[in-house]
Parts: C-alpha cells; sequence; structure tokens
C-alpha cells in the first residue's frame, strides 16, 4: 500500500515536471561524438516517468540531479525549479522512503519476536503432553 502510494506521488510529479519543466530534462552525458550530444529525456510521459523514478530515487540529489541547471538571472524560473526539486526531496525521498524503510525493519523485528517466542515454547512445554516446564505432577 505504502509502495503504490509512493508511485503516485513519483507519478504526480511526473506530471507536473512534464507539462511545466519539460525543457529542463535534458541529458547532456549520451550521443557524446554524434552532432546533437543532448537529448531530451522527457518526451512522452511514460519516458518521463520512468526517468524520474530512475533518476530521482537513485541519485542523492533527487530529481536536481537529473534536471538542467538553472542560474540565478531568471528569478522565477530558479524558484519554481527550486520548490519543486526540495518537495521532492523531503516528500518522496525523506518521508516516503523512511516510511517504508520503517516498515520493513518493523517486518523484521515481528518476525525475531515470533521466533522468540517458539524458541521459548519449545524450552519449557513438552512436545508430548503440552505440559509447562514448571508444572509438578505429583503421581
Amino acid at each position: 500500500m505504502t509502495f503504490m502510494l509512493l508511485m503516485i506521488l513519483i507519478y504526480i510529479y511526473t506530471n507536473l515536471g512534464f507539462f511545466y519543466l519539460q525543457s529542463y530534462y535534458l541529458d547532456t552525458g549520451v550521443n557524446k561524438y554524434e552532432d546533437m550530444p543532448i537529448e531530451n529525456i522527457c518526451t512522452t510521459i511514460t519516458q518521463c516517468f520512468f526517468s524520474m523514478l530512475s533518476g530521482g530515487t537513485r541519485n542523492g540529489g533527487g530529481i536536481g540531479d537529473i534536471l538542467l541547471a538553472q542560474g540565478y538571472t531568471n528569478e522565477e524560473a530558479f524558484l519554481v525549479k527550486l520548490v519543486f526539486q526540495m518537495t521532492f526531496m523531503f516528500i518522496v525521498i525523506i518521508i516516503m522512503f523512511n516510511i517504508l524503510f520503517g516498515i520493513v525493519i518493523d517486518t523484521f523485528a515481528e518476525l525475531r519476536d515470533k521466533k522468540s517466542l517458539k524458541d521459548l515454547d519449545m524450552r519449557n512445554i513438552c512436545y508430548m503432553c503440552a505440559i509447562d516446564r514448571s508444572t509438578v505432577i505429583i503421581i
């Protein structure tokens, strides 16, 4: 369920980026030896989603690493891009990933508790007659 929420949030950011910041999704590292060494990695919404999913979640700086740098000369574009990148970083990378990691850690703690209860049961209860170790039977 949480993973689906993460995918929905990334899809919302994909739509925002596709419609408002599409000209910043340029990859300068491809086609180095051709005449046009720059490729737009957000020409369709599907391509934009997978670029956002791959580059935005794996890179240390979020989607700021896959977007073209923006100078401060155009103040409005700089602030829009800054807010877009920072909200993605806080909501998706920090909050959602920590929720996912918390679920994983909690699941392992639950498994450890179940194993310790099973071990306690094996050490203190008779397998054949299901009598507790501390029970005294007088024959």
